[in-house]
């Protein structure tokens, strides 16, 4: 009698073990699918014009990030998200919910155990956390060459023109771009075999006006040699961090044309630069290959951030990649509230 009592005591041990880390597995991934709704919602929201354009632009927002990634909570019963999204506090609250069937633990009665996972975002910005960019970009020699896709116009100029269509995208992207330019900053290096051009700090609108100018001045000349440009961002970004704000972002905007004329040097060192920049989790390295041979495609894709690597075939490719880049900054001003 007291061996079938502790093997049931037992059992039951083992039973919720079980159950109870199949349900904090799903509880994870259904809080991933909240925030990915949520975040989804509040971007699609505050483009409409009127209360109900946003409130179902954030509706068929959220339920597409929903039918796209419930497949990833396989084996258990997903119920409708309940999706709330509220004009007057610009707020979007979703609720994710799952019932898991236990498997030892229904012996016990319990059949099913509910994963529950609620995030919060606001499409109301009133504040916007400091912002910070690097530019890195390639003068080398071949930025003079006609661009693919653009005859009449050369590599540097197509650069010129992306430059302007990243300002311009992430200023549309941004509902207050007034507190979006208040709150940016960057810093900027061109080069060659070595750096080329530099400025330090610029802050507010003129931080934007002074990458224009210094691309626009930018003449194609000379090798290839990434590291030194890199290591200005570095030390600008990291030694150099202009605020300790702790929800300041850094952002890496890495771009060449070619490879580096000594890859068994500049290559390594480059990297190492870059995944220092990583390791920085408020920092975000962004690469760019344009019309890059393989060998600077390679380089640029392991120096990039997760997701941030663009692969620029041609002029339309670069206009396309820039733009999305400013959207993507832009965007950084929603934030997950809980």
């Amino acid at each position: 009698m007291m061996f079938a009592l502790l093997l049931s005591v037992l059992l039951l041990g083992v039973g919720a073990a079980v159950d109870m880390s199949q349900l904090a597995s799903t509880k994870s991934k259904t809080s991933d699918i909240a925030d990915g709704m949520a975040l989804a919602a509040a971007i699609a929201a505050k483009s409409g014009k009127t209360v109900g354009e946003r409130k179902r632009l954030g509706q068929e927002a959220a339920d597409a990030v929903f039918e796209a990634n419930k497949i990833m909570v396989s084996g258990v019963e997903m119920q409708k998200p309940d999706i709330t999204i509220d004009d007057a506090t610009k707020n979007v609250t979703i609720i994710v919910k799952a019932e898991v069937s236990n498997s030892l633990m229904s012996m016990f009665g319990h059949k099913t155990s509910t994963a529950s996972s609620s995030a919060v975002v606001s499409y109301k910005i009133d504040a916007i956390p400091p912002i910070s960019m690097a530019f890195a970009f390639d003068t080398s020699g071949s930025m003079g060459f006609s661009a693919v896709g653009a005859s009449s116009k050369t590599r540097m100029e197509v650069l010129q023109g992306a430059t302007q269509l990243l300002f311009d995208a992430m200023e549309s992207e941004a509902e207050n771009p007034t507190l979006l330019k208040a709150s940016f900053s960057t810093t900027f290096s061109s080069y060659n075999t070595d750096i080329v051009a530099s400025e330090d700090w610029s802050f507010g609108e003129q931080s934007i006006t002074d990458v224009i100018n210094y691309v626009d001045a930018m003449v194609p000349t000379g090798g290839t040699n990434s590291t030194p440009s890199l290591q200005y961002a570095y030390d600008q970004l990291v030694i150099n961090r202009p605020t300790t704000d702790p929800k300041w972002r850094g952002f890496v905007l890495f771009m060449t044309d070619g490879a580096n004329n000594n890859t068994a040097v500049d290559n390594p060192a480059t990297l190492a630069l870059c995944e220092s920049l990583r390791d920085d989790p408020s920092i975000t390295v962004i690469a760019v290959a344009f019309s890059a041979p393989a060998a600077g495609e390679e380089l640029l894709e392991e120096c990039a951030s997760d997701g941030k690597y663009y692969e620029s075939k041609n002029a339309s490719d670069i206009e396309k990649d820039f733009a999305k880049i400013g959207r993507e900054i832009g965007e950084t001003v929603f934030r997950l509230k809980s």
